[in-house]
C-alpha cells in the first residue's frame, strides 16, 4: 500500500537540506548514506497518538545507534520546534522543521495526507513504506533491531570505482614523499557552506585529521600530470564514456597512526565550490602502513586500497570515508579531474561568489 502516490518502494529517496534539531546547521540529506534510516512525516506533536510515538523512538538508543540506523521526524508544525528538542539527545535522532513544507512537497506529504513511514536503505533507496496507524511503531522497531545483524549478513557489493596499479614508479613515490618531507605539511581542513555559494575553511579534527603539502614545483607538477594524463586519463574514458581535460590542485596528503588519521563520510561535490568536480583521484604512495582504506558505505562497508603507486578513481558524487590508520603513516597524491564543460560551471560559481563578496558590507 503507497502511503503517497510520489514515492514509490525502489525509487530514490529525494535529496533535501532542511533547518531542523542539528546543532550544526542545516542538514543535509545525502550525509545519511550507508545506513538505514527511518523517516516519519507528520503535522504535529501536538497530537497525542504522534507524541506518544514519538517519546517510545526516543527510547530506543540501542536501536538507533547513528551507525547502523537513523530516525529523522519531519514535522509541518511551528511549535513543535519546543516540544521535540528534549527528544532529539540521541545523535541518531534528527528533526527537520519542516514548516516551509520544503520536504513535505518532495515526497507526495501534502496538508490533508495521512501521516506515514518510510523506510530507507543505505543507498538512500525507498526499501518499505507504512501508512501510520495504533502499531505501526511495533512493526518499525522489529525491523530496527534486526538493521545490525542484517548489515554483518550483507555481501559487499560492487563499487563502481577504479583500482589501477603502475601509475606511478616507486623511484617517483619516493620523490613526492621526501617532497612532502622538505616543505612541510600543515592540517588539513574542510569546508563548511552556511549559505548557498559562501564555503568556509574549517578545523575538524573529529571529523577529518590528515596533513596536506601541495605541490607547488611546476617541474614536479608537470610530471605527475604527464602520468595522469596517459595512464588514468584513457581508463575513465574507457569505463565511464567520460574525456577528463582539466585537473584541479595536486597535493600530497598524509594520515598518520599517531593521530588516527582518517576521514569521515563525505561527497566531494556537494558544496558550490565544488560542484565542478567529476572524479576522484587517490594515489598511494607507499604500503607501510595499517588501516586508511577507502569505503563506500552506499555500496559497502569494506575499503578498498590500491598498491603503492596504484590509484583509486571514482566519481565525486559517490559517498566515501577514509578508514583510520592504525599503523604506519599512509601518503598519497590526491587531485579531482573535470572536463571544458564542468569548467565552465567553476568559472561561473567563481564569478558568483565574487560578486557576493564584493557586495557584502
Amino acid at each position: 500500500m503507497s502511503a503517497s502516490s510520489s514515492i514509490l518502494v525502489g525509487d530514490p529517496a529525494p535529496w533535501f537540506v532542511q533547518r531542523g534539531s542539528d546543532a550544526y546547521g542545516d542538514y543535509h540529506f545525502d550525509k545519511a548514506a550507508g545506513r538505514y534510516s527511518v523517516l516519519f512525516f507528520f503535522h504535529s506533536a501536538g497530537q497525542a497518538d504522534i507524541a506518544s510515538t514519538l517519546s517510545r523512538m526516543a527510547e530506543q538508543a540501542s536501536h538507533i545507534d547513528s551507525i547502523h540506523t537513523l530516525f529523522f521526524g519531519i514535522t509541518n508544525d511551528p511549535q513543535d520546534i519546543d516540544r521535540l528538542g528534549a527528544l532529539s539527545a540521541n545523535p541518531g535522532i534528527r528533526f527537520f522543521w519542516d514548516t516551509d513544507r520544503k520536504v513535505s512537497t518532495l515526497y507526495g506529504f501534502s496538508a490533508d495526507s495521512r501521516p506515514f513511514w518510510l523506510l530507507v536503505d543505505p543507498m538512500l533507496r525507498v526499501r518499505a513504506m507504512f501508512p501510520h496507524g495504533p502499531h505501526v511503531i511495533d512493526e518499525i522497531l522489529t525491523i530496527l533491531a534486526a538493521i545490525p545483524a542484517m548489515m554483518m549478513r550483507d555481501t559487499s557489493g560492487n563499487v563502481p570505482a577504479l583500482i589501477l596499479s603502475d601509475i606511478f614508479e616507486p623511484e617517483f613515490c619516493d620523490r613526492l614523499i621526501r617532497y612532502y618531507a622538505d616543505k612541510g605539511s600543515r592540517p588539513s581542513g574542510i569546508f563548511m557552506e552556511n549559505a548557498p555559494g559562501r564555503s568556509v575553511p574549517v578545523l575538524d579534527s573529529q571529523f577529518k585529521r590528515r596533513r596536506d603539502c601541495p605541490i607547488e614545483d611546476k617541474h614536479l607538477i608537470d610530471q605527475v600530470q604527464l602520468r595522469i594524463t596517459r595512464r588514468i586519463v584513457p581508463e575513465i574514458r574507457k569505463a565511464f564514456q567520460f574525456h577528463a581535460t582539466r585537473l584541479e590542485r595536486l597535493i600530497i596528503a598524509c594520515y598518520a597512526a599517531h593521530e588516527r588519521g582518517r576521514f569521515g563520510p563525505h561527497r566531494d561535490d556537494t558544496l558550490t565550490a565544488a560542484a565542478h568536480r567529476r572524479f576522484a583521484v587517490s594515489i598511494n604512495l607507499n604500503d607501510a602502513f595499517v588501516g586508511g582504506q577507502v569505503a563506500f558505505p552506499e555500496f559497502s562497508q569494506h575499503g578498498l586500497a590500491p598498491p603503492a603507486g596504484g590509484a583509486l578513481v571514482f566519481s565525486c558524487g559517490l559517498m566515501h570515508r577514509v578508514e583510520p590508520v592504525t599503523q604506519g603513516q599512509r601518503f598519497a597524491c590526491l587531485t579531482f579531474l573535470y572536463d571544458e564543460e564542468a569548467a565552465r560551471i567553476r568559472e561561473a560559481n567563481w564569478q558568483a561568489a565574487r560578486t557576493r563578496h564584493d557586495a557584502a558590507p
